[in-house]
């Protein structure tokens, strides 16, 4: 190596000075291999000469290259992970109707109390995965707003009454604030507003008398995280909480209840999942994702697609568009039946 370093270097030796210095701001490096720009700058140094700049070569575009789209789809996934959900856009919305109507304590207790089911089952989303537009229309109000890495912005939105159209929802006639107003000057309807849900405690006596029929002294406790409330289309309310068999170790065992109003309507089935979600819900329905499992599968890997089945409200219960599955426990058991005791 170290002779044809030399040798290379006797050779640019005999170049001139113009001639090194052209082939060193070139920087042609698919003509000259590395060992000649080496014996360059030592000939260079040599004689004294300052080394002039080098051209960006391929290779150095290439990196950059690189770079810059490391950092573009860096970008995407950050992008990606702060792609705001419904649930932040409903609490965002809620607590903007809240504090625009400062004036009106009745108004902004309503829209603490009622605005998170009301908002959900009137608001659409569509998921661009990099950020979602979320659409909420309540009676003749309409909004449109951007989400973006945790952030909202207004769209567009309109007012459109009999002798109104286009009228701004950020202005003073906030439409939703005007909505709620609206409902509160109305006649009192058949039900009070703070009965439009079962209470934390109905739903814990409802689930502390469903039990399994073998065993009964477990029964279910509620999750929480997982209530639904949403219109039914007929001016009430439709709930839905999802309940965990007690005890447990592991959170298997699931029952989804049903009221409308704050009466308890009935159970998704008189048979235990294993692992049951309320994914979506809309005025007079909810989803609800069932995990399937073959037999063998252990309960945290169901093999099988998950089974997703609507629940729309009748006007006297709620009808299904088709049956849990009644898995065996990974093969393990037989399906549980439950009952309710008074």
């Amino acid at each position: 190596m170290e002779k044809e370093i030399d040798s290379v270097y006797n050779e640019m030796k005999h170049k001139s000075t113009d001639e090194l210095m052209v082939m060193w701001g070139k920087n042609d490096r698919k003509k000259y291999s590395d060992n000649v720009f080496q014996a360059i700058r030592r000939v260079l140094t040599e004689r004294s000469i300052e080394l002039p700049f080098q051209a960006v070569t391929t290779k150095h575009k290439k990196n950059n290259s690189i770079i810059y789209i490391v950092l573009f789809l860096f970008t995407l996934l950050i992008m990606t992970i702060a792609n705001p959900s419904k649930e932040e856009y409903i609490n965002y919305l809620k607590e903007s109707v809240v504090q625009k109507s400062n004036d009106n304590a009745l108004v902004a207790g309503l829209a603490a109390t009622i605005g998170e089911p009301l908002i959900d089952s009137t608001t659409t989303v569509s998921n661009y995965i990099f950020f979602s537009v979320y659409t909420t229309r309540i009676e003749n109000s309409e909004l449109t707003t951007a989400g973006l890495l945790r952030n909202f912005i207004f769209l567009n939105n309109k007012l459109e009454n009999n002798n109104e159209s286009g009228a701004n929802i950020l202005k003073e006639s906030n439409s939703i604030t005007n909505t709620l107003k609206s409902d509160i000057s109305q006649p009192a309807p058949e039900y009070a507003m703070e009965n439009i849900h079962p209470a934390n405690s109905e739903v814990e006596v409802i689930m502390r008398r469903t039990v399994e029929e073998n065993e009964p002294s477990t029964h279910f406790t509620p999750d929480p995280s997982s209530t639904k409330t949403v219109s039914d289309g007929h001016g009430q309310w439709i709930t839905a909480v999802k309940g965990i068999r007690y005890p447990t170790a592991d959170g298997y065992g699931n029952l989804i209840f049903f009221w409308h109003n704050t009466n308890f309507i009935e159970w998704d089935s008189a048979y235990e999942s294993l692992s049951s979600n309320i994914v979506d819900s809309g005025p007079g329905y909810f989803v609800v994702s069932y995990s399937q499992y073959a037999p063998g599968d252990p309960l945290a890997s169901p093999s099988l697609q998950d089974v997703e089945i609507t629940y729309t409200w009748n006007g006297k219960g709620f009808s299904s568009s088709g049956l849990p599955p009644q898995n065996t426990f990974g093969g393990y058991a037989n399906p549980i039946r439950v009952k309710y005791i008074k």
